[in-house]
Protein backbone atom coordinates (compact mmCIF):
# COMPACT_ATOMS: atom_id res chain seq x y z
CA UNK A 1 0.00 0.00 0.00
CA UNK A 2 1.18 3.74 -0.50
CA UNK A 3 0.48 6.76 0.33
CA UNK A 4 0.37 10.15 -1.68
CA UNK A 5 0.36 13.53 -0.37
CA UNK A 6 -0.27 16.70 -2.27
CA UNK A 7 0.89 19.29 0.10
CA UNK A 8 -0.70 22.84 -1.44
CA UNK A 9 -1.17 26.18 -0.23
CA UNK A 10 -4.90 25.54 0.88
CA UNK A 11 -5.04 21.80 1.66
CA UNK A 12 -3.15 18.66 1.78
CA UNK A 13 -4.35 15.76 0.23
CA UNK A 14 -3.91 12.43 1.24
CA UNK A 15 -4.89 9.33 -0.86
CA UNK A 16 -4.23 5.53 0.39
CA UNK A 17 -3.84 3.12 -2.86
CA UNK A 18 -3.30 -0.61 -2.86
CA UNK A 19 -2.42 -1.38 -6.49
CA UNK A 20 -4.65 1.13 -8.96
CA UNK A 21 -7.27 0.63 -5.90
CA UNK A 22 -8.00 3.53 -3.84
CA UNK A 23 -8.20 2.65 -0.30
CA UNK A 24 -9.17 5.69 1.53
CA UNK A 25 -8.76 9.72 1.02
CA UNK A 26 -9.04 12.93 3.15
CA UNK A 27 -8.72 16.17 2.47
CA UNK A 28 -7.86 19.23 5.32
CA UNK A 29 -6.56 22.80 5.35
CA UNK A 30 -2.61 23.33 4.82
CA UNK A 31 -2.60 25.65 8.20
CA UNK A 32 -3.17 23.45 11.13
CA UNK A 33 -2.05 23.16 14.82
CA UNK A 34 -1.24 19.23 14.80
CA UNK A 35 -0.34 17.39 11.32
CA UNK A 36 0.67 14.05 13.16
CA UNK A 37 -3.05 14.03 14.95
CA UNK A 38 -4.54 14.04 11.61
CA UNK A 39 -2.56 11.88 10.05
CA UNK A 40 -3.02 9.56 12.91
CA UNK A 41 -6.65 9.76 12.77
CA UNK A 42 -6.78 9.11 9.04
CA UNK A 43 -4.39 6.18 8.95
CA UNK A 44 -6.31 4.23 11.66
CA UNK A 45 -9.51 4.96 9.89
CA UNK A 46 -8.44 3.35 7.32
CA UNK A 47 -6.68 0.46 9.31
CA UNK A 48 -3.43 1.00 8.66
CA UNK A 49 -0.55 -0.07 9.67
CA UNK A 50 2.02 -0.06 7.68
CA UNK A 51 3.01 1.60 4.36
CA UNK A 52 5.55 0.12 1.45
CA UNK A 53 5.82 4.07 0.06
CA UNK A 54 5.12 7.40 0.58
CA UNK A 55 4.97 10.17 -2.63
CA UNK A 56 4.86 13.77 -1.74
CA UNK A 57 4.14 16.70 -4.16
CA UNK A 58 4.72 20.15 -2.15
CA UNK A 59 4.31 24.09 -3.17
CA UNK A 60 4.92 24.24 0.97
CA UNK A 61 8.57 23.41 1.62
CA UNK A 62 8.63 24.33 5.26
CA UNK A 63 5.05 21.55 5.53
CA UNK A 64 7.08 18.89 3.94
CA UNK A 65 9.23 17.95 6.97
CA UNK A 66 6.23 17.53 8.78
CA UNK A 67 4.01 15.41 7.29
CA UNK A 68 6.96 13.61 5.94
CA UNK A 69 7.61 12.87 9.83
CA UNK A 70 3.74 12.30 10.07
CA UNK A 71 4.02 9.81 8.00
CA UNK A 72 7.72 8.21 8.46
CA UNK A 73 5.69 6.04 11.63
CA UNK A 74 4.20 3.94 8.61
CA UNK A 75 6.60 3.43 6.07
CA UNK A 76 10.36 2.11 6.74
CA UNK A 77 11.36 4.16 3.34
CA UNK A 78 11.62 7.31 3.09
CA UNK A 79 9.04 9.39 0.86
CA UNK A 80 9.62 10.01 -2.55
CA UNK A 81 9.54 13.87 -3.85
CA UNK A 82 7.83 14.42 -7.30
CA UNK A 83 9.99 16.71 -9.19
CA UNK A 84 10.70 17.02 -12.89
CA UNK A 85 13.61 14.13 -12.36
CA UNK A 86 10.99 11.31 -11.09
CA UNK A 87 10.04 9.28 -14.02
CA UNK A 88 6.51 10.02 -14.24
CA UNK A 89 6.38 9.27 -18.50
CA UNK A 90 6.40 12.76 -19.81
CA UNK A 91 9.38 14.69 -20.93
CA UNK A 92 9.73 18.49 -21.22
CA UNK A 93 10.22 21.58 -23.85
CA UNK A 94 10.85 23.84 -21.33
CA UNK A 95 14.28 25.46 -20.31
CA UNK A 96 13.78 25.32 -16.73
CA UNK A 97 11.59 22.46 -15.66
CA UNK A 98 12.38 22.75 -11.95
CA UNK A 99 10.11 25.55 -12.12
CA UNK A 100 7.50 23.21 -12.41
CA UNK A 101 5.72 22.18 -9.00
CA UNK A 102 5.17 18.41 -8.51
CA UNK A 103 1.16 18.94 -8.28
CA UNK A 104 1.29 19.96 -12.01
CA UNK A 105 3.88 17.27 -13.20
CA UNK A 106 1.13 15.01 -11.79
CA UNK A 107 -1.62 16.21 -12.73
CA UNK A 108 0.11 16.24 -16.32
CA UNK A 109 1.02 13.13 -16.63
CA UNK A 110 -2.18 11.60 -15.08
CA UNK A 111 -4.07 13.45 -17.65
CA UNK A 112 -1.48 12.13 -20.49
CA UNK A 113 -1.59 8.61 -19.94
CA UNK A 114 -5.48 8.17 -19.39
CA UNK A 115 -5.79 10.28 -22.88
CA UNK A 116 -2.79 9.49 -25.31
CA UNK A 117 -2.85 12.62 -26.95
CA UNK A 118 -2.15 16.19 -27.04
CA UNK A 119 -4.26 18.29 -24.39
CA UNK A 120 -4.58 21.23 -22.22
CA UNK A 121 -5.24 20.29 -18.56
CA UNK A 122 -6.76 23.13 -16.06
CA UNK A 123 -6.67 23.10 -12.35
CA UNK A 124 -9.03 25.52 -10.25
CA UNK A 125 -7.36 25.92 -6.86
CA UNK A 126 -5.37 29.01 -5.39
CA UNK A 127 -4.03 29.36 -8.66
CA UNK A 128 -6.17 28.22 -11.73
CA UNK A 129 -3.43 26.26 -14.02
CA UNK A 130 -3.28 26.17 -17.55
CA UNK A 131 -0.73 23.35 -18.89
CA UNK A 132 -0.17 22.52 -22.31
CA UNK A 133 1.01 18.28 -22.66
CA UNK A 134 1.75 17.75 -26.49
CA UNK A 135 1.01 14.55 -29.15
CA UNK A 136 4.58 13.64 -27.69
CA UNK A 137 3.79 13.79 -24.20
CA UNK A 138 6.26 16.68 -23.25
CA UNK A 139 5.14 19.15 -21.11
CA UNK A 140 5.35 22.45 -23.05
CA UNK A 141 3.23 25.66 -21.59
CA UNK A 142 1.93 26.41 -18.40
CA UNK A 143 0.32 29.69 -17.47
CA UNK A 144 -0.99 30.47 -13.69
CA UNK A 145 -3.93 33.02 -13.38
CA UNK A 146 -5.11 33.94 -9.65
CA UNK A 147 -7.81 31.19 -8.69
CA UNK A 148 -11.42 32.23 -8.45
CA UNK A 149 -11.08 32.57 -4.28
CA UNK A 150 -8.35 34.59 -4.23
CA UNK A 151 -9.46 36.66 -7.32
CA UNK A 152 -12.87 37.41 -5.59
CA UNK A 153 -11.88 38.40 -2.43
CA UNK A 154 -9.36 40.88 -4.27
CA UNK A 155 -12.11 41.91 -6.66
CA UNK A 156 -14.53 42.38 -3.85
CA UNK A 157 -12.05 44.11 -1.49
CA UNK A 158 -11.15 46.98 -4.13
CA UNK A 159 -14.41 47.39 -5.79
CA UNK A 160 -17.18 49.75 -3.96
CA UNK A 161 -19.93 48.30 -5.74
CA UNK A 162 -19.12 44.70 -6.03
CA UNK A 163 -19.49 42.94 -2.61
CA UNK A 164 -18.08 40.03 -1.39
CA UNK A 165 -20.43 36.77 -2.35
Amino acid sequence: MIATVDIGNTNIKIGLYDGLERIGFTRFLTVQEDYSELVDNFMQAHQVKQLDDIMISCVVPKLKKHISKALKKYCPNDAISVTCHSDLGIGFEIPEPETIGGDILVMCAYAYHQLKKELIVVSFGTATVFCHVNEKGNFSHCILAPGFEVFSKLLSSNTAQLPDI
